[in-house]
């Protein structure tokens, strides 16, 4: 038997919604978690940089760079989590590459 891989549905103009297999996600970590994804999401297919991320997730917070850094790595974490599929997190909706996402 094939497992089908899962498919995720996102509204990001008005009210932010995210459906994981037409099943609403609502047990987000924080807000910033939120943040993190809509802001890969304005971006698909296009690499992120962890600097860029930080600089619109944490605007004017005086970047201590290791801090965010930590920051940004435990939100990305949350947002696979709560994105999971069969019970453990999946990076197939947020991708790692060198130097962001």
């Amino acid at each position: 038997m094939e497992v089908s891989s899962p498919t995720l549905r996102v509204h990001l103009l008005g009210s932010f919604e995210a459906f994981l297999n037409d099943t609403p996600v609502e047990d987000w970590e924080s807000e910033k978690c939120k943040l993190v994804l809509k802001y890969l999401l304005t971006r698909r297919g296009e690499t992120c940089l962890n600097d860029q991320i930080i600089d619109n997730v944490w605007p004017g917070d005086g970047h201590n760079n290791d801090k965010f850094m930590n920051l940004l790595r435990g939100r990305v974490y949350h947002a696979r989590k709560t994105l999971n599929f069969g019970g453990k997190p999946t990076e197939n909706f947020i991708e790692t590459v060198s130097g962001g996402y």
